[in-house]
């Protein structure tokens, strides 16, 4: 249950305010709750925000989309 609600509280912060780490775990601690059978559709918006938001960014604070842009510029 502890692992519920610290998802939750990670999942109320706003994804700018989440480290790299904290996007991760959440993403593992859902993955981990509806494999033992929690019904957590209505956490799943927040989770995509989430989720999104540590695809476009790389720990170094860059996005990904400017990583795309120099891996073009080489060919």
């Amino acid at each position: 249950m502890d692992l519920l609600l610290g998802l939750i509280e990670t999942l109320s912060k706003s994804p700018q305010n989440l480290s790299v780490a904290e996007r991760s775990s959440a993403q593992s601690q859902f993955t981990e709750l509806t494999e033992a059978g929690f019904k957590l559709d209505w956490l799943k918006p927040n989770l995509k925000e989430v989720s999104l938001e540590r695809k476009k960014a790389l720990p170094d604070g860059s996005s990904v989309q400017e990583l795309e842009d120099g891996l073009i510029s080489w060919n």
